[in-house]
């Protein structure tokens, strides 16, 4: 077994992005059905659009925009948000082509939430629903401040490229580059 506590860390990542995707898969298996509860067709402009920026072999770079242009993140690639505000992904990779799951645990809980007001632990879509509701989420009116830890896993031809990026709800005007 590996010492080295990177090899862990990645290993740990990978886990729990696989773990996200199983879990996002199962809820949309056994509850809603994903289609009903996010539209598929164009959505209205958003608040923040975040890009998974994903380059072979290298750890995933994350770039967010609002209306006005570049917001910068922070160290673990947190995005500062306030309630009610909407947030959809993206990826850019060489190929063009992707699938992208993003997902929250249900521990302790979900900044998202659909249309309907209902909690959202899994956005999945891909290049294809990109500019959708497939890949989108509101943070929730009632939301809780703090910081939360989500799932990243963009799958394209070089395999999955995992991560654990953050939102962090309740801080206002995040910086423009």
């Amino acid at each position: 077994m590996s010492r080295n506590p990177d090899a862990c860390n990645v290993s740990r990542r990978q886990f729990l992005a696989a773990a996200a995707t199983i879990a996002a898969a199962s809820s949309f298996a056994v509850g809603k059905d994903s289609d009903s509860a996010q539209t598929t067709g164009p959505m209205a402009p958003v608040d923040y659009v975040v890009t998974v920026v994903v380059v072979d072999k290298k750890p995933n770079k994350y770039r967010a925009r609002d209306g006005d242009g570049p917001v910068t993140l922070d160290s673990n690639n947190g995005l500062q948000v306030s309630r009610n505000d909407t947030v959809a992904w993206e990826v850019e990779n060489a190929s063009r082509k992707y699938h992208l799951t993003i997902g929250f645990l249900k521990t302790p809980t979900t900044p998202l939430v659909d249309e309907n007001g209902d909690s959202l632990y899994a956005v999945s879509g891909t290049e294809a629903d990109q500019g959708t509701k497939k890949l989108w989420g509101r943070i929730g009116p009632s939301t809780p401040k703090g910081t939360y830890r989500y799932y990243v896993r963009a799958d394209d031809t070089n395999g999955p490229h995992p991560d654990d990026p953050t939102i962090i709800v309740g801080k206002r005007g995040p910086k423009k580059i």
